[in-house]
């Protein structure tokens, strides 16, 4: 099946009225517009499907040394004594395999130079989400518990902060979005562009996370992890406004910080209450018939995954009979795959983090479905989506004996050793 792909801009050239600048002086634009670095420009939402932004990885690494690696090749101990994990299995031996890694394929769209733009001492606009931020990565100065963000929030719309009354606590995908791939310090990174007091500790985001709402998203701006933690901790807050290129989270109810539900009614701040993102086509995935129904078809993305979330299992249990395995071999099975030509196609890819995280629901207590769910995402046309950590195509940039999973039953974003075994979901389409 051929889609095409709408790409819709983020941006559009304004007019220069009342108060913006014509002059090519950035901090005069109007409220309703922001300044990127050339002119005053309105933000327009954007219209799925969109093209997931790159990770920004630049480097295919080894999975026993760390050690950076050709990312057409092999290194000396990548693929030495291959699969050795499984001694005496039916994986096949191959003597030199394309490494499938992120920088390999450089998945998604490409970030602009510079991508952040600074608007004096006041905000940043970063051109690839199209999100304005508080220049001040602290502008509170200290922690703040979970509702001590949002309130705090609150106070710099009624004070104007930085001439801005539209300010709002960042949701786990916006907040997610200021992380590279390819940068082992978050905050140092942020900072050589252009944002100030960017603390290397963890930031709020106003995401409740739906299985214990008494629980909050946070991200971790030295490694880049997203996880939860009680709404009680104390966090940093970076403050946000503009943007709609960033997908929703599918957060629909707002929740106290003791847990308990509230009415969603403009007010609250939360995640829940703003939705903010592009939103999701009332059908989100469509199975492709045309494909023997093995492959499902991501509207908001435009990706196309298998719909088999564990084919290891389901028709090669022979090489990992419960489907997990180890993160060479997680690359090797898509060379499996392309060789066999699965589907049709030869061209599936292990997915980068940023892919494999835009399956998380946000909204749901399990992303891949307990049996009585209607959105997770066994009930939504996919098969065999197992409530565990599956394994991305992105190696870890702070520890490179790591690469980064996703967890399809709590959502969270986070690194571990290449040596554990975590499950396969093939992806194809939209490379860049």
């Amino acid at each position: 099946m051929f889609v095409a792909l709408l790409l819709v801009s983020m941006i559009v050239v304004a007019g220069c009225g009342s108060g913006d600048s014509g002059s090519g002086v950035s901090g005069t634009c109007a409220a309703d517009k922001v300044w990127n670095g050339a002119a005053c420009v309105t933000l327009e939402s954007a219209v799925a499907p969109i093209m997931l932004a790159k990770t920004g990885q630049t480097f295919c690494a080894g999975d026993l040394s760390g050690a950076t690696i050709s990312c057409d090749g092999i290194a000396p101990d990548y693929f030495d004594s291959i699969y050795t994990h499984y001694p005496g299995s039916a994986w096949p031996v191959v003597d030199k395999i394309f490494t499938g890694q992120d920088t390999a394929l450089f998945s998604g769209k490409a970030w602009p130079t510079p991508r952040f733009v600074a608007d004096k001492d006041r905000t940043v606009f970063d051109k690839v989400t199209g999100l304005v931020w508080s220049r001040n990565a602290n502008p509170a100065g200290t922690a703040q518990n979970w509702q001590g963000a949002l309130d705090y929030v609150k106070s710099l719309n009624s004070s104007s902060y930085m001439g801005r009354n539209d300010w709002r606590l960042p949701n786990i995908n916006e907040l997610r979005s200021l992380t590279s791939a390819q940068e082992f310090n978050i905050s140092a990174w942020l900072s050589a562009q252009g944002f100030t007091d960017v603390e290397n500790y963890y930031y709020w985001a106003s995401t409740s996370f739906t299985y214990n709402p008494s629980y909050g998203w946070f991200v971790n701006m030295g490694t880049g992890n997203a996880n939860y933690n009680s709404k009680g901790h104390y966090f940093y807050v970076w403050p946000v406004s503009g943007g709609q290129s960033v997908l929703k989270t599918g957060q629909t109810k707002c929740y106290d910080a003791s847990g308990n539900s509230l009415t969603c009614n403009t007010t609250t701040g939360e995640d829940g209450d703003l939705h903010k993102g592009v939103t999701w086509p009332t059908a989100r995935f469509t199975i492709n018939a045309s494909d023997k129904n093995l492959t499902i078809y991501d509207n908001l993305t435009a990706l196309i995954w298998t719909q088999d979330a564990n084919l290891i299992k389901s028709r090669d249990s022979a090489l990992a009979s419960d489907g997990r395995v180890v993160w060479r071999n997680a690359l090797a099975y898509i060379k499996k795959l392309n060789d066999e030509k699965y589907a049709g196609y030869s061209d599936w890819r292990l997915p980068n983090r940023e892919e494999l995280a835009s399956l998380v629901h946000y909204g749901v207590a399990n992303t891949a479905g307990f049996a009585w769910d209607t959105d997770g995402l066994n009930q939504l046309g996919f098969q065999n989506v197992v409530p565990d950590y599956y394994w991305s195509s992105t190696t870890s940039a702070f520890n490179s004996y790591h690469a980064w999973f996703v967890s399809m039953y709590g959502g969270y974003v986070d690194t571990n050793d290449k040596v554990n075994t975590y499950y396969v979901w093939p992806v194809r389409g939209v490379v860049k």
